[in-house]
């Protein structure tokens, strides 16, 4: 059997019958999300774009969406993920 892992899809092949298994991985406190894949596809879009808003709109998300996953993941890990640099642009912290 063959396998292959590519950003949380395992695929391999059995006798020629392809066999799947997904997953996803996140990081979480307390059964709150800390931590994952979206939060990451924020952050990234967030360094890209540098605003929230035009992250927000490239994910096609809202504002306030978009808002508020990354104030809840900086309350509960204790620290600024992003902090507003030269008016209204915005960056990632160190």
């Amino acid at each position: 059997m063959i396998f292959s892992l590519i950003e949380g899809h395992v695929a391999g092949m059995n006798g020629g019958t392809l066999i799947e298994l997904k997953f996803k991985v996140w990081l979480g406190k307390d059964n709150h999300v800390l931590f994952g894949h979206g939060r990451g596809k924020l952050l990234k879009a967030i360094d890209e774009c540098h605003s929230l808003n035009a992250a927000a709109k490239k994910l096609s998300m809202s504002y306030r969406a978009s808002w508020g996953r990354l104030k809840a993941s900086e309350r509960r890990l204790g620290c600024h993920l992003a902090e507003h640099h030269q008016g209204r642009q915005m960056r990632l912290t160190e």
